[in-house]
């Protein structure tokens, strides 16, 4: 067994070298053929021995088994964000700020690194094993996809360094790969917008196995607690880093002072768009750890360090007509038809026009040279025309007084720039409109995902809210489709639609879509008219009087209650048996949490949405997003946070242990 076990030792450390040549040096030293011989020799023995299969192995980048929900992952150490800044004057104040908070005039030392644009990861070793890896998150709370992560062959699985530690780094994918993901896509819609998306999507699988074939990269730039490995300058990290076969980002740069720091951010600036890996700035950070406490943090992020964002990339098409499409709160939203034209590394032959005031008010006209950028470098946006390029045979453009799709007549309350479609049965608002209302927040209809209803949808399972209360009687057709559901998945899914029947008149209300309302506002309507059929009959001037109302709100709720489609939506909502009265809450009355105002600051074990939802029901409590002096408690589980210094200084009482 020990020749076995030496046999094995050596097959993955020839492995582990090979990979981080090829993945991490870009200088492979073995053919591919030579490598998969290899792997196939390692697996055949772990197979055969697989008491000797250890978790760090090379054989286990494959992925392995899937997961039905991503667990939350606590981290030790926030995981903070950057200030922004977008100009050369922007980086000498940065510059004067740091000078001032350490004192001294002398040019600071900087490290300059590329900005990579991908998602955030936090990876924990312990006795030189890779044991977890989590995404941000919120920066207190992340995903933990340690099996998604063990499949990317940039990342060590193994290394030299023995005690625990922690690296952080930036998750992508190349512009090539990026390429090769959307090119495997056959439906357009379902393209990835840009490589970052591709890239978050790729690392939240719930099956590694589909991880694994997505060829994620990492590069590391980040060691949390790094003085008390030795380490006392941001070079030294890199070094460190490098040293422990970690994948770095190439052109990494120490600058003697702010003046260096924006010559490097021109070079980055010149050549971005012809680099393989996607980057959207520079990060500059004061390269001595010494000088970051006295520089100090906000909340948010660190005052000794900035990214750079690099100016968008603006390029001219021409404007070959406008077209409207129907969201689902019925806005109607312009799309710029353009002659494809390459941006940031994809084609564009379409791009968002705002509103028909907007192409009015920018004198866009159907035949212009239109300049378009990425807004974010996702969305495509026209910025307006080339006047001097305009073709005397240009059109004014005429907006629609209809809906699109299902011929409305289009609303548009006074102040207000855009077109709304009011008809809920809209085919067009049809999908967006049933996730709205199978919602958490919503309706509550659990086990129905984004994934789910999408399926259902283009199998003409569900095509309105109704539909849903039939899927006890399609069984069959769902247990038939991909989405591995089987008989207990489903037998909960049926329950769930049953239980959303009691759910209260608030729900109800906030899941039919009306523009305007959320949650909030839906429980003021509620608990003042008490059944769905009083609100329906409310009249203009009544509805303004309610406090948190308000013409705009008041004048959405006259226009659905207008639309005949709406009104027979809720006479079938009421066949099946659907609650539309207020159901009255027996709320702690003796508790000094009773009708209270909270804001809540920080994560917790369970959402803050779950928090809310129980503090609602059990003391009548009502939380708002920001403290002022009308707050009565603050519930606290960050203590940097602004809305915590603010309930401080205010002297709002703040609530740390668990009262929900």
């Amino acid at each position: 067994m020990d020749q076995i076990k030496q046999r094995l030792d050596k097959l993955k450390t020839l492995l582990r070298k090979w990979e981080y040549e090829y993945y991490v040096l870009n200088n492979p030293t073995v053919s591919d053929e030579e490598y998969d011989i290899t792997l196939r020799q390692l697996i055949e023995l772990e197979t055969k021995y697989p008491e000797l299969l250890t978790a760090d192995s090379p054989s286990q980048r494959v992925g392995g088994t899937a997961s039905t929900k991503l667990k939350k992952y606590q981290h030790k150490t926030k995981m903070m964000s950057l200030a922004n800044a977008f100009s050369a004057d922007e980086m000498r104040k940065f510059d004067n700020d740091i000078k001032k908070a350490i004192g001294s005039n002398a040019d600071i030392i900087y490290c300059v690194e590329p900005k990579i644009d991908g998602l955030s990861m936090s990876l924990i070793y312990q006795d030189g094993k890779l044991v977890s890896g989590a995404t941000r998150g919120d920066g207190l709370i992340g995903e933990d996809v340690t099996a998604n992560v063990k499949t990317i062959k940039s990342i060590p699985l193994q290394i030299d360094f023995q005690d625990d530690i922690e690296v952080r780094g930036e998750i992508f994918l190349t512009k090539k790969n990026f390429e090769k993901i959307n090119a495997a896509i056959e439906d357009e819609e379902k393209k990835f917008a840009n490589p970052r998306n591709a890239a978050s999507g790729s690392l939240r699988q719930l099956d590694p196995k589909i991880t694994a074939k997505r060829n994620l990269t990492m590069y590391c730039y980040q060691i949390p607690n790094e003085k008390q490995y030795g380490l006392l300058k941001q070079s030294d990290v890199i070094d460190f880093l490098k040293k422990n076969k970690f994948n770095v980002a190439p052109g990494i740069e120490i600058c003697n002072g702010i003046e260096e720091v924006i010559k490097v951010i021109e070079s980055w600036t010149s050549k971005r768009n012809d680099l393989e890996f996607p980057i959207d700035g520079v990060v500059i950070k004061v390269n001595n750890f010494a000088d970051h406490n006295r520089i100090g943090y906000t909340s948010k992020f660190p005052k000794w360090a900035i990214a750079y964002k690099f100016p968008p990339n603006v390029v001219e098409t021409k404007l070959e007509g406008i077209t409207t499409t129907v969201g689902r709160t019925g806005r109607i939203n312009y799309v710029a038809n353009l002659t494809p034209v390459l941006l940031d590394g994809s084609t564009i032959s379409a791009a968002t026009l705002h509103n028909a005031e907007y192409i009015a008010a920018k004198d866009i006209r159907i035949g212009d040279t239109v300049r378009i950028f990425k807004a974010g470098e996702i969305i495509p946006k026209v910025i307006g025309p080339n006047i001097d390029k305009r073709p005397k045979d240009a059109k004014a453009y005429v907006p629609p007084t209809t809906c699109p799709i299902c011929g409305s007549k289009l609303e548009k309350v006074d102040g207000e720039v855009d077109q709304y479609c009011v008809n809920i049965v809209c085919p067009a608002r049809g999908l967006l409109n049933i996730v709205h209302f199978a919602d958490r927040d919503a309706m509550n209809i659990d086990g129905l995902s984004n994934k789910i209803l999408e399926k259902f949808w283009d199998n003409n399972i569900v095509k309105n809210i109704i539909d849903l209360y039939y899927l006890k009687d399609k069984k069959q057709e769902i247990l038939s489709l991909d989405l591995h559901i089987k008989d207990k998945m489903f037998d909960h899914l049926v329950k769930s639609v049953e239980t959303s029947k009691q759910a209260n008149l608030d729900k109800l209300i906030y899941g039919l879509g009306i523009r305007h309302i959320g949650a909030i506002t839906a429980k003021v309507l509620a608990e003042r008219f008490k059944t769905l059929d009083e609100l329906a009959k409310a009249p203009m001037e009544e509805l303004v009087a309610i406090k948190d109302v308000g013409e705009t709100v008041a004048q959405s709720i006259v226009d659905f209650f207008k639309v005949e489609n709406n009104i027979n939506l809720i006479k079938k909502l009421k066949e099946v048996g659907v609650n539309t009265k207020l159901i009255e809450r027996k709320y702690d009355t003796s508790s000094p949490y009773y009708q209270k105002k909270f804001v809540i600051t920080g994560s917790f074990e369970i959402p803050r949405n779950e928090i809310i939802k129980i503090m609602e029901e059990k003391f009548d409590a009502k939380f708002f997003g920001s403290v002022n002096k009308d707050i009565d408690y603050l519930i606290a589980n960050d203590f940097e946070s602004s809305k915590y210094k603010k309930a401080k200084e205010l002297g709002i009482k703040i609530i740390t242990e668990k009262i929900w």
